[in-house]
């Protein structure tokens, strides 16, 4: 049975995800300040996608590296009441989540759940990829990502 520690190991930390309301305006800032460029970009939503738990979203997202860390800029789209605009809406532009990945999403949300974390969101994108957004202790919230490729 999976626990706490080993679904959120630092050797498996992913990115920092960075909520804010003008992606472009926010590439433009950092890559002056940090001095990057190349940022890869998508914008997605929920069409086909099963939501276990959530509601449907659109987003635009922004990756790059940023020194040794990667950084995830999500942006949403027409987006009420989904997780990102409702932090949007709450708290502002900031940071909102730290990503890692896991080999069994379903046992890792259990390990989160018994620790005192709750779900807040969870979407099946294909057969191999599947990810979570979970508030654990310590006022965070996680992301558990859980793919084969």
């Amino acid at each position: 049975m999976a626990n706490i520690e080993s679904n959120l190991d630092p050797d498996r930390f992913l990115h920092v995800g960075v909520i804010v309301r003008d992606i472009d305006q926010q590439m433009d800032q950092m890559s002056a300040f940090w001095g990057v460029s190349d940022w890869s970009t998508i914008e997605y939503g929920a069409q086909g996608q099963q939501i276990i738990k959530g509601t449907p979203f659109n987003l635009k997202v922004a990756v790059n590296r940023v020194g040794p860390v990667t950084v995830e800029l999500l942006q949403p789209l027409d987006s009420p009441g989904s997780i990102w605009q409702k932090f949007l809406d709450g708290q502002g532009e900031g940071i909102h989540h730290l990503a890692y990945r896991v080999d069994d999403l379903e046992q890792s949300i259990a390990a989160i759940e018994r620790s005192g974390g709750e779900l807040l969101w969870h979407i099946s994108i294909t057969p191999t990829m599947n990810y979570c957004y979970a508030k654990v202790p310590g006022a965070l919230i996680v992301e558990l990502i859980d793919f084969d490729f």
